[in-house]
């Protein structure tokens, strides 16, 4: 329960205020991706039982499919944990890296994922792209931001075309869209009863 409480929680730091102010995550999130104003913001995530804190400006990760509704969030879904989000998307759309890194898997060998294309970006950091209809790239890879690694399927246990994306540090799965820009104006944020 004390990690449903860290991981539904977004610490947002507002520079212009020199001050701290806790928004539930879900109440931040809107249900279409845009590009706007980065957000510096904190999440604490359980990791080795040490809350860790990370700013979005170092975290640099971009939208893997952008201008689409977000179909499922991170966190609690159906009595498990969804380790990801859900981007509703169009059957073949293509999937971009959302930061530089090696392709350390690209297969379809992991139950419930389908096709899945996984990079390392850094010792700690790597994302997860599942549910592909096509992998475009090789275990090996280097790949650039937005480079083409798939494009969007339905493949493995899904019931409609999305795709599937996680972002994970040391292992343990965190809310993607504490690290992704453009979710949120700092302006538009109300400091919480």
């Amino acid at each position: 329960m004390l990690r449903a409480i860290f991981v539904f929680t977004l610490f947002v730091f507002l520079p212009a205020c020199s001050s701290w102010r806790v928004v539930p995550s879900r109440a931040v999130h809107q249900r279409t991706v845009k590009n706007s104003e980065p957000v510096i913001a904190r999440t604490p995530a359980a990791v080795r039982g040490k809350p860790l804190a990370y700013e979005l400006e170092q975290a640099r990760f971009s939208w893997p499919v952008s201008g689409k509704p977000i179909s499922s969030f991170f966190g609690e879904r159906w009595g498990r944990q969804h380790e990801g989000i859900d981007i509703a998307a169009a059957h073949g759309t293509p999937v971009k890296a959302a930061r530089a890194g090696k392709v350390i898997y690209a297969e379809d060998r992991i139950s419930g994922y389908g096709k899945m294309v996984i990079i390392r970006h850094s010792p700690n950091f790597a994302t997860v792209y599942a549910h592909l209809s096509r992998i475009g790239v090789r275990a090996g890879d280097f790949v650039e931001r937005g480079k083409i690694i798939g494009k969007v399927g339905m493949t493995g246990r899904a019931t409609s075309a999305h795709l599937h994306f996680e972002i994970r540090h040391k292992r343990v799965a965190i809310d993607p869209l504490v690290y992704l820009p453009g979710r949120v104006r700092l302006s538009s944020l109300k400091a919480p009863n």
